[in-house]
């Protein structure tokens, strides 16, 4: 192997250790909402929610690599 493929293979490997993790703690985070009171508080659904959705987006930007190679946008969104 050459540098550039051990660094390459490093890199997977972090990757994969970020995803495993943040997969660890959505787990957790749906044990806390099934361990939930019901009804549950809407402070607490909200938090767990939120969170979640957190995960899912850094999880997904972690597997689909940096937005440099998208077009720019403007601060909605929109295709600049």
């Amino acid at each position: 192997m050459n540098t550039f493929e051990l660094l390459a293979a490093d890199q997977d490997a972090a990757i994969r250790h970020q995803v495993e993790r943040r997969l660890r703690v959505a787990r957790q985070l749906e044990a806390a909402w099934h361990d939930a009171p019901r009804p549950r508080p809407r402070p607490v659904a909200r938090r767990i929610r939120a969170r979640l959705g957190e995960i899912l987006v850094s999880t997904g930007t972690l597997i689909a690599g940096p937005a440099e190679d998208c077009a720019p946008a403007d601060a909605l969104g929109r295709p600049a």
